[in-house]
């Protein structure tokens, strides 16, 4: 046992010298400056461990948090929301402008026509007339291109000329009411038919000198213009598709058809019953107005 306790001994006291050897820090070398020691680092908050009295586990202490810094910048401006104003009714479009419809046509004219009839010699030197004329036309419907209208004509002339040494006069007359229809192929440009029934009113005057009074003939009779023709729009106001008022100028030629007329001269100044029973009636070729016409006219259209 004693045998044992030394070498135990010895092996102990070796080996805490040898500790102690190791432990100590090394010396630096003779004449060099030591290294000046870093201070240790701030230890850092660990969270603390605390011991149950169950050995079996341990609880955590949460370390405390630390203050969040403090923002000591200006506040934002503020931002004002306007209160938003009612949306404003749209102003409709503007509809486009309706074309006019013209209905109604006022014109006049120049009638030339042409009459060989023997009847005539009395009272003129050839067998031209010239007339005046005036003239209108309606329409209940506007239908383009084609459109029927209603035409109301009147003609006026007068003739005088020498019939056997005497002055002579011819008043004629003629009012005529019908049917036209027109066409436009284009908006300045109509293409018309006509068919107007008339009533023709003749009146005759012959001075005889030697009789010492004025000798009269009247008579009636009918007729019907046949013509056909075109017409030019040279103006208008307003739209050019369909105008408030246009202006027109047109050649018309056709035939007029015309029954013959009796004319009988008697005196002027006695009254008819005495004028048949004293002096009695002097009977004239008949008059007969057929011929071909042609109608030089302008018109405004509205």
């Amino acid at each position: 046992m004693s045998r044992l306790i030394l070498p135990m001994a010895i092996v102990a006291f070796s080996t805490a010298f040898a500790g102690l050897v190791y432990a100590q820090p090394a010396l630096p070398p003779a004449g060099s400056v030591a290294p000046s020691a870093s201070p240790p680092p701030a230890p850092t908050e660990a969270p603390v461990i605390a011991e149950d009295r169950d050995p079996m586990r341990t609880l955590v202490t949460p370390a405390v948090p630390t203050q969040a810094p403090v923002d000591k910048s200006p506040p934002p401006p503020a931002v004002v929301i306007a209160a938003e104003e009612p949306p404003t009714a749209e102003k409709p479009a503007p509809q486009p402008q309706k074309p006019h419809k013209q209905h109604i046509a006022l014109g006049t004219a120049l009638t030339a026509s042409v009459v060989e009839s023997k009847g005539l010699d009395a009272f003129s030197a050839d067998d031209g007339l010239a007339f005046v004329s005036a003239f209108g036309t309606f329409t209940p419907w506007d239908t383009k291109p084609l459109s029927v209208h209603l035409t109301l004509e009147w003609d006026w002339t007068k003739k005088s000329a020498l019939a056997r040494g005497a002055d002579s006069v011819l008043d004629i007359h003629r009012l005529g009411a019908g049917l036209m229809v027109r066409y436009l192929p284009i908006t300045r440009m109509a293409l018309s038919v006509r068919a107007v029934p008339s009533a023709i009113s003749l009146a005759g005057r012959i001075k005889d000198a030697a009789f010492g009074e004025e000798l009269q003939a009247n008579a009636w009779t009918w007729g019907l213009d046949l013509t056909g023709g075109a017409a030019a729009r040279v103006g208008a106001f307003g739209l050019d598709e369909g105008p408030r008022a246009s202006i027109w100028i047109g050649l018309d030629f056709g035939y007029r058809i015309a029954g013959p007329a009796a004319l009988a001269l008697k005196p002027g100044n006695v009254p008819e019953t005495d004028a048949d029973r004293q002096f009695g009636s002097i009977p004239m070729t008949q008059l007969d107005m057929s011929g071909f016409i042609g109608r030089l006219n302008v018109s405004v259209s509205f």
